[in-house]
């Protein structure tokens, strides 16, 4: 279980979110969405930041009724053993399955784009080392990393966008609107659905130094997790049109392969995709990190390392050998993944909310009646 001195800032704990968030959807958004809303992709990701952020106020809100006990410990307190039995053993299920899938997409990418040559199941075990070792050490540490690829990622899309200026083509937005708006609210469930990932703050929420400053931390990461998305999709569609956009299987990799400073400097997108490749780290770790806390403080294991042990191994026989090929998992990410990211990020947090509503409401009418 974790040490009690951990703590992280506000700051960090943004960081986290936004890279809990982002990673996943760079490889596919753009062509998602944009076969459904074309050119009008980029509303649709509008709106689905509009819906983000709404859920985030809700999760902020929530957090901050928790008095500083970690999540599982709180339900306990509130709802009693049984309702914190289903709900940790469903999360722990939950943040697995979210590790094994992006492990997944990052073995997928790595072997079709980098190392074709290399098995995946080496892939996958370097990364789950890498990974292990840094949820062993604790949220700190994953949180200082975090930090500096956070601040690298602003830099670099900084600096991509002032590069990417001439290969603009602001008509392939034209005609905006031009899809009806039961089109683009279709069109923006999918970035929606990754954003409800910012529930992941009531696991690390009580590791925050400055309690105050939880609601800011989860609409800030949302925020900066959706604008990331916008940009995204603008510039795919800016640069290859709404129709090519589809067609590419890495539309955001193909925009940075663009980026070059003269007829010196070329080939960048290795620059970014090693970018990429550390907030995948990231995101597995924190979800990781979640599953183990979860589990740890449900069954009160002190000794932790058996346990993330134990999971690492199961996440990574997971991302091996559940889907055959790349269409059972596209099929599996297309029929399952909403539904479990719904129940899990969405379902749970309101039902929780409702439940500490009743309660509420019951002690205080118990309390009126006392007095009279």
């Amino acid at each position: 279980m974790m040490k009690a001195t951990e703590k992280i800032t506000a700051l960090q704990a943004t960081a986290l979110l936004m890279l809990a968030i982002m990673p996943t959807g760079l490889l596919y958004l753009p062509a998602i969405v944009t076969k459904i809303a074309a050119q009008d992709a980029w509303i649709s990701v509008l709106v689905s930041l509009l819906l983000g952020l709404g859920l985030a106020f809700y999760i902020g809100y929530l957090t901050l009724q928790n008095p500083g006990m970690s999540f599982i410990r709180w339900i306990e307190s509130r709802l009693g053993r049984i309702a914190a039995l289903i709900i940790g053993l469903f999360l722990t299920k939950y943040y697995v399955s979210v590790s094994a899938v992006a492990l997944q997409e990052f073995s997928t990418f790595i072997a079709d784009e980098i190392l074709q040559r290399t098995p995946v199941f080496i892939i996958v075990s370097i990364v789950m080392i890498v990974v292990l070792y840094a949820v062993y050490h604790g949220l700190e540490t994953i949180a200082r990393v975090t930090l500096i690829v956070f601040f690298l990622n602003v830099v670099l899309t900084f600096i991509g966008l002032l590069l990417l200026g001439k290969d603009l083509h602001f008509a392939y937005l034209l005609p905006v609107g031009e899809k009806p708006v039961p089109v683009i609210l279709k069109g923006s469930i999918s970035p929606f659905i990754w954003l409800t990932e910012v529930a992941v703050l009531l696991i690390i929420g009580p590791f925050l130094n400055k309690k105050q400053y939880l609601m800011r931390t989860s609409v800030t990461g949302v925020l900066l997790a959706g604008t990331w998305n916008v940009l995204l999709v603008m510039l795919a569609i800016l640069i290859f049109g709404p129709k090519l956009v589809q067609l590419v299987a890495y539309p955001s990799f193909a925009v940075v392969s663009l980026v070059e400073i003269g007829n010196f400097l070329e080939r960048l997108e290795i620059v970014f995709i090693s970018l990429w490749i550390t907030t995948m780290y990231v995101k597995i770790a924190l979800f990781m990190f979640a599953a183990s806390h979860c589990l740890n403080d449900l069954f009160r294991i002190e000794n932790k390392l058996p346990i993330q042990l134990g999971l690492g191994l199961f996440t990574l026989m997971t991302a091996l050998y559940s889907w055959d090929n790349t269409a059972d998992f596209s099929e599996f990410m297309r029929l399952a993944g909403p539904p479990h990211l719904f129940l899990a990020n969405i379902a749970i947090p309101l039902l929780l909310g409702i439940a500490l509503w009743f309660m509420k409401r019951t002690a205080h009418r118990r309390g009126e009646q006392n007095d009279g």
